[in-house]
């Protein structure tokens, strides 16, 4: 079993639940966002680091969709290939200004993991999101066997892995993966549970998923062993679905789980 604290340094987590893919957590993210769009009138999405692709088919709702992304070319691939964006900004997630409580909905997926002083833009999103908004992150897990080699590998070898492992041809080039990694702290599930306390954030849903074949999987499994299970080779990417305190606690109380 997988260890969740050690002693009193580290306080405990409640052991997570898992999915086998992305496109198993992606039909309980579509849920959510259905949901939420179904209890309001138009909502405001904004896609945090929005890269080339939106992953999600958002038919028959009233939304706006904003699109930020520090980087100039992956944002022109995505209006020249999908033109799927209601707004599109080029601007870092650590300095941009939005407007308070703006935002009904903000997604950010495989970001944070990029940012340093990702605890900022943490801040920012609970800054700019609705009381009662959704905070939906995708990161990898800095415990897994997979996100421990991200971090201590150099940048080269990410590429190296992509293009000849993976097999994406496009590994490296402007506008696209895999890009630089910090990996700070604050994504730790301890720490980043911690932080969602300290702000009163209710969890809606943790997930980890993904799982590697072949290969990669087969020391990915050795190398949770050689960890004596401090590293998980079960998963290796977290779903965090959260929600902003509503305007009362009693409507709090009344938000409904939706069910997955």
């Amino acid at each position: 079993m997988r260890r969740t604290g050690q002693g009193n340094q580290r306080a405990r987590v409640p052991e997570i639940k898992t999915k086998p893919d992305e496109r198993a957590v992606d039909r309980i993210v579509i849920k959510y966002i259905q949901h939420y769009a179904q209890c309001n009138d138009k909502i405001e999405i904004l896609e945090a680091g929005c890269g080339r692709r939106w992953p999600y088919d958002l038919s028959g709702l009233r939304y706006t969709l904003t699109g930020i992304d520090i980087n100039a070319e992956a944002l022109r691939i995505r209006q020249q290939e999908k033109n799927d964006l209601h707004y599109v900004v080029l601007g870092d997630l650590r300095a941009i200004h939005f407007d308070r409580h703006r935002f009904d909905i903000i997604y950010s997926a495989f970001v944070l993991e990029h940012v340093s002083q990702a605890r900022l833009v943490l801040a920012n999103f609970l800054k700019w999101l609705k009381p009662g908004g959704l905070l939906i992150l995708k990161f990898p897990d800095r415990d897994s066997v997979y996100g421990f080699m991200t971090r201590i590998t150099p940048f080269w070898f990410h590429i190296l892995y992509k293009k000849y492992l993976v097999g994406n041809r496009n590994a490296g080039k402007p506008g696209f993966g895999p890009f630089p990694t910090v990996h700070e702290e604050i994504i730790d599930r301890q720490t980043f549970h911690a932080f969602i306390r300290q702000r009163n954030m209710i969890m809606r849903e943790e997930y980890g998923y993904g799982t590697l074949s072949g290969v990669t999987g087969f020391f990915a499994a050795v190398g949770s062993r050689l960890s004596l299970g401090h590293l998980t080779a079960d998963y290796y990417n977290l779903l965090y679905i959260l929600e902003t305190q509503p305007a009362s606690a009693a409507a709090s109380s009344e938000t409904p789980r939706v069910s997955t």
